[in-house]
């Protein structure tokens, strides 16, 4: 699915919000300033929780790979000639490959919040801002 220009707009437009707020976190971490991390980490859960909305294409669009549906893979094929007519047909190798791979991020997905949880219990904060970016704080 293409990204038309005007969404491509509002999509790097709240990238460079969420990049900002990231640089806000790190340069108090820097400066020694972690009184309002706590803080800073829910308004930017909250604000990518806003950005998810108000990019969906639809009420049931998401874009976690828990819940995307492999059925709407569709690749296809280069065009070839067929009795006289150029037919476009479907690339069922293509289509599994691209499952394969959604299936491997989903399970590295997982794996990677549980190690982040995991670190965060441990004491290190630096995965508190990483689970805050992966949707962890989000309500399902």
């Amino acid at each position: 699915m293409a990204l038309d220009k005007r969404k491509r707009k509002k999509v790097n437009a709240a990238v460079q919000k969420v990049a900002e707020q990231r640089r806000k976190i790190r340069r108090q971490r820097l400066d020694g300033e972690r009184k309002t991390e706590a803080e800073d980490l829910v308004v930017l859960s909250e604000s990518l929780d806003a950005q998810r909305k108000s990019l969906a294409e639809s009420d049931g669009f998401t874009n976690r790979l828990e819940t995307f549906d492999n059925g709407l893979i569709q690749s296809n094929a280069l065009p070839q000639k067929v009795r006289g007519k150029w037919v476009l047909g479907a690339d069922t190798n293509k289509d599994a490959k691209l499952s394969r791979e959604i299936e491997r991020l989903r399970q590295i997905g997982q794996t990677d919040q549980a190690k982040l949880i995991e670190k965060f219990q441990n004491g290190d904060n630096g995965a508190l801002e990483k689970l805050a970016l992966t949707g962890y704080f989000m309500p399902n």
